[in-house]
């Protein structure tokens, strides 16, 4: 899954000037940068030379949300005006099947030919600032196709109405085989990530920090082992495992499971501190038939002690009939499986001999910030996907390793809108099997949905 060929655009000779945004204009051109680019395909991993004409670059100010599109001109050339301030980045290039099998052809490179009628080369950072003259590096990606494993085909992160819908309760995951082969979901880890916040990521200075505003883990406390503490692990908040010890849990080539954080029928559910007034069944879901859902309680009870009568936890059911995700690691605030507006969210296949009991529980690096995690090697993702802020100015830190997922995925109208991500379908076969798209960039794999689908039928695909 994480198949990917690395091309390098350098973006040299900056000098940047105004913004092409009607909000980022200025009559008399103070604090702004004039932007040129002069980019260089890297052969590393390629013989190919890549034509860097129509390549896109989007800028978008994290402080107004205007964005500014530039495009590279037949010399890998372009300009553009930008204010001083912080942005976000996408750049994308498309080649079409056509275009780059000849491409292979024309340079008698043994590289393999597409299959599919476009290939995509991406890039996106997040949280870049603009402060002076100086060289950007961008580097792209091949968004090269997988088809085999376990991936997320759904995912139901932003929940329903306060009002009148099921608020975080109805939220789901659904994982998918997108392989041609029985698999297995047994001893699979879903894990949830932690990193910074996006308030901690505009604040001051601390040890703390990368300089990408991540938490740097090397600075946590009793944190050690081998190779980077960075690079090589992620620090998982929320860890979650699905029963079964080896061949009890199968997934049918082209089939889908759904994890609910409750599986109840939410769409004839009471509204949330209203136990007499019904929600609006168009804003929720039907999970009642989910194969798994998520309850937290006993764990909270026996590791922290919690008084589960509270009132907090009435919404917190113990569903019958319905498989359990056993808790690995929780925090005492949890109610649920609760998503963030920021999660990494992950799907860990570990070794037989590799209990993930035995990894080390980490606290978070800053002073201020006691989340416990256990840290998880990288090695071990099978999927993954960064979710993030629906407004560009509260986009905090990327969780998830860019060699999981180069992009991230969000809903448009944020939490408790009702829409949900799914993933693109990249064609259906003649036996009515479909793989989904998985080039390891949600940015491009998933489209948003205005309401979720939990049916896992012919309505619940792109196409």
């Amino acid at each position: 899954m994480r198949n990917t060929l690395l091309l390098l655009l350098a973006i040299a000779s900056i000098v940047f000037t105004t913004s092409c945004s009607k909000d980022d204009n200025s009559s008399d051109f103070a604090n702004t940068l004039n932007v040129n680019f002069v980019t260089t395909v890297s052969q590393t991993n390629t013989n190919l030379t890549i034509p860097l004409e129509g390549t896109t670059i989007e800028f978008t100010n994290r402080a107004n949300g205007n964005k500014n599109t530039v495009t590279l001109d037949k010399q890998g050339l372009a300009s553009a005006n930008l204010r001083v301030g912080n942005y976000n980045i996408i750049a994308k290039l498309t080649m079409s099947k056509q275009a780059y099998n000849q491409l292979i052809d024309a340079s008698n490179s043994k590289e393999e030919k597409i299959e599919e009628d476009s290939i995509t080369f991406t890039a996106n950072i997040d949280n870049l600032t603009i402060n002076d003259a100086q060289d950007i590096k961008i580097e792209l990606q091949m968004n090269k196709m997988s088809t085999s494993g376990l991936i997320f085909k759904q995912i139901f992160y932003a929940g329903s109405s306060l009002q009148d819908g099921s608020g975080y309760r109805d939220q789901f995951l659904e994982i998918y085989n997108n392989s041609a082969e029985t698999l297995y979901l047994d001893g699979i880890i879903l894990a949830m990530l932690h990193n910074t916040t996006n308030g901690q990521a505009t604040g001051p200075d601390d040890i703390s920090y990368l300089p990408s505003r991540q938490y740097d883990w090397s600075k946590a406390p009793e944190n050690s082992g081998s190779g980077n503490l960075n690079n090589d692990y992620v620090y998982a908040k929320k860890v979650l495992r699905f029963p079964g010890s080896g061949t009890q849990y199968p997934i049918e080539a082209g089939k889908s499971i759904i994890v609910a954080s409750t599986a109840i029928d939410h769409t004839k559910n009471f509204i949330i501190g209203k136990p007499s007034e019904f929600v609006d069944p168009n804003k929720t879901v039907d999970l009642s038939k989910a194969d798994f859902d998520v309850y937290v309680l006993d764990y909270l009870q026996k590791e922290f002690g919690i008084d589960i009568t509270q009132a907090k936890y009435r919404y917190n059911l113990n569903t019958i009939g319905i498989g359990k995700m056993k808790v690995i690691t929780a925090q005492q605030s949890d109610l649920a499986m609760r998503f963030a507006t920021d999660d990494g969210i992950l799907l860990v296949q570990l070794p037989k001999d590799v209990a993930v009991e035995s990894f080390p529980t980490i606290k978070a690096p800053k002073k201020n910030d006691s989340t416990q995690c256990l840290r998880i090697p990288v090695e071990y993702i099978i999927d993954g996907v960064q979710v993030r802020h629906s407004t560009e100015s509260r986009v905090a830190p990327r969780k998830v390793p860019v060699s999981v997922d180069r992009g991230s995925s969000f809903a448009p109208n944020g939490t408790y809108s009702s829409q949900s991500l799914l993933r693109k379908t990249r064609y259906k076969l003649n036996n009515g099997r479909r793989v989904l798209q998985d080039t390891d960039n949600s940015t491009e794999d998933f489209v948003v949905i205005n309401k979720p689908v939990a049916s896992k039928g012919e309505d619940s695909f792109t196409n």
